[in-house]
C-alpha cells in the first residue's frame, strides 16, 4: 500500500531550506525596529538630568503694571532663574498675603515654566483684595523642579 501526500505538501517539503517567506521578513523588521526604539528610549531615560542637578532661584516681588484687561488690584513680577547646568521645568506656586488672592496671569495658582540652563524669566502675579481689605500685602512665589 502506497500513501500519497497532497500536492501542496510535496512542494513545501521539497525544499525545506528554501527562501524565507514574507511573514519572516516582516517579523525580522519588527524585531529590529523594536530594538532600535527600546535603545532610544533607554538612552533618553539615562541622559535625563536628575532633579538634584536642577536648581531654581526666585527673586523678590517687584511691583509691575498689570497688563490691560487684567482685573487685579496690583501685579507683582518675580524673576525666575535656572541655576542648574541643564534645562528643566519649574513648578511654581503663588502664596497670597492674608486678605488677598494671588494668581498667575493664566488664572491658576500653579504654573509650569520650562527654562534652559542659566535662563531667566519674569513671572507676573496678579493680586486681588478680598472683601474690604485696607492693605494689600505682596504675594510670594515658590518654585520646585518638576
Amino acid at each position: 500500500m502506497t500513501l500519497l501526500a497532497p500536492e501542496g505538501m510535496v512542494r513545501a517539503m521539497a525544499n525545506p531550506m528554501g527562501r524565507p517567506s514574507l511573514p519572516y521578513y516582516v517579523a525580522i523588521s519588527l524585531l529590529i525596529a523594536s530594538v532600535a526604539i527600546g535603545t532610544v528610549l533607554f538612552l533618553l531615560l539615562v541622559s535625563r538630568p536628575s532633579a538634584e542637578s536642577l536648581s531654581f532661584t526666585v527673586g523678590e516681588a517687584a511691583s509691575e503694571d498689570c497688563p490691560p484687561g487684567e482685573r487685579a488690584t496690583v501685579c507683582y513680577g518675580f524673576s525666575l532663574t535656572n541655576d542648574g547646568d541643564a534645562p528643566g521645568t519649574a513648578r511654581c506656586t503663588t502664596i497670597a498675603a492674608p486678605g488677598t488672592q494671588a494668581m498667575f496671569l493664566t488664572g491658576d495658582p500653579t504654573v509650569l515654566v520650562p527654562l534652559e540652563a542659566a535662563e531667566q524669566r519674569t513671572l507676573l502675579v496678579s493680586v486681588t483684595a478680598e472683601d474690604d481689605a485696607q492693605t494689600i500685602g505682596a504675594a510670594a512665589v515658590t518654585c520646585e523642579p518638576e
